[in-house]
């Protein structure tokens, strides 16, 4: 592996520590990349540095002064930047235009390809929190105690239509469908929003109170940008 080294970008929540440890466990010294105001854990046992997530500038001094060769972006973002907050340095000045127009119409995936973009312009590789730590991949089936009754399948049917169709639009990546009626679709709030507004259409009797429902949250499938 010589001098190359992983750096975690870390959000907030606890999917940074699994994939550092991970990380650790097979025998990385992962740099941890903490993004301003949203980073939320003690990285005191990790060599680390701190970010402003348009920082441009500063990743790119980061991931060469540490000989970074890999990056993986892992736990939540609350907040993308503002135009005005971009710091880029002299590669990425002539993109400027273009990274304003994404950050002002594009939905979060087509941000998300562009963050990556941004990063492998500086000579690092993105790569999935699952390569480097593989358990966090689920089997296909049940995951727990639950199966899915004949109406949940037919729910989780219609809500993967209307996911996927989300996803096209690039708006989010969740629906849910109750007895075989979308109720909810994803948009700027956020899945925990979306929820969040399906208890109250149902404390409201919009819902039926009756079924359970399903929530589904698809991914649009990408095209390798490497």
């Amino acid at each position: 592996m010589g001098d190359q080294r992983l750096a975690i970008i870390a959000g907030s929540g606890s999917l940074p520590l699994y994939v550092a440890l991970a990380a650790r466990s097979a025998g990385e010294d992962p740099l941890i990349i903490r993004l301003k105001n949203e980073a939320d854990l003690d990285w005191s046992e990790f060599e680390n540095a701190s970010i402003s997530v348009g920082d441009v500038k500063g990743l790119g001094l980061l991931l060469s002064t540490h000989g970074i060769d890999r990056v993986v972006l892992s736990g939540g973002v609350a907040r993308r930047p503002e135009w005005r907050e971009i710091r880029p340095n002299l590669k990425m000045i002539a993109k400027m235009p273009s990274i304003i127009r994404t950050l002002l119409s594009g939905g979060d995936d087509t941000v998300l390809q562009m963050v990556i973009g941004l990063i492998e312009a500086q000579g690092a590789r993105v790569i999935g929190a699952h390569e480097i730590a593989p358990g966090l991949l689920a089997t296909t089936g049940p995951l727990g105690k639950i199966k899915p009754s004949d109406e949940d399948r037919r729910d989780i049917a219609k809500a993967a239509q209307a996911a996927l169709a989300l996803g096209v639009l690039d708006v989010g990546q969740g629906a849910v469908s109750v007895g075989g009626r979308i109720v909810a679709l994803e948009g700027v709030e956020g899945t925990d929003g979306m929820l969040e507004r399906v208890a109250a259409l149902r404390a409201a009797g919009r819902i039926s109170q009756r079924r359970r429902g399903v929530l589904v949250k698809l991914c649009k499938p990408q095209q390798d940008i490497r």
